[in-house]
């Protein structure tokens, strides 16, 4: 019995160092997206210490702290990482293009790449797209309403439209019965003389 507790119990923490793994991975991925490099170069790092991401996950973890390190200016960490990115993947192409960004970093300007690390103006960057990103998403929810609202005008006038088509039916065909009436009136049928 106790061996068995002691099983689920080491189950349980293997299950959260991965659980701990796959949040370190995310949140690095997330750190990327709002332009933190150093937060992801340390996300990153812990993910892949931890031993417990896929080959697949190992694959572009290396390949994004590549791309962190880069942005820190850490050329020799960067090609290390992608390297390491390639050996687990051979076609991945966005630790080729890290590589061949951090080799380029040798080459004399203009031809080098300008790394930014700074993280004032990566923050400011960053604040700017989801400036942007949430006007877009304003702009959108704005042309949807108005989609809807089109779609309820023209709504309410084919149901005014309806109704009128409804009503000019009726004087039509009452004014069909008495033309009718008059017809049978006038061909001697004197009991429709008094429906005109």
């Amino acid at each position: 019995m106790k061996a068995l507790i002691l099983g689920l119990g080491l189950a349980l923490v293997g299950g959260a160092a991965f659980a701990d793994a796959l949040g370190d991975f995310n949140a690095g991925v997330a750190a990327i997206a709002r332009h933190d490099a150093a937060e992801a170069v340390r996300l990153f790092t812990a993910a892949l210490d931890s031993g417990q991401l896929t080959s697949g996950d190992r694959e572009i973890a290396y390949a994004r702290r590549a791309d962190a390190e880069l942005q820190l200016g850490r050329k020799t960490d960067a090609l290390a990482d992608a390297q390491a990115a390639l050996a687990l993947a051979p076609g991945d192409a966005e630790a080729a293009l890290v590589r061949d960004r951090a080799a380029a970093l040798d080459t004399p300007a203009p031809h080098g790449p300008t790394i930014n690390a700074d993280t004032r103006l990566n923050a400011a960057v960053a604040a700017r797209n989801a400036a942007v990103e949430a006007q877009a998403a304003a702009a959108q929810a704005n042309y949807q309403a108005a989609l809807a609202a089109n779609a309820a005008q023209k709504a309410a006038q084919d149901q005014a439209y309806a109704a009128q088509m409804a009503a000019y039916q009726a004087a039509v065909d009452k004014a069909n019965a008495a033309h009718a009436a008059w017809a049978a009136c006038k061909a001697g049928d004197r009991s429709q003389c008094s429906n005109r």
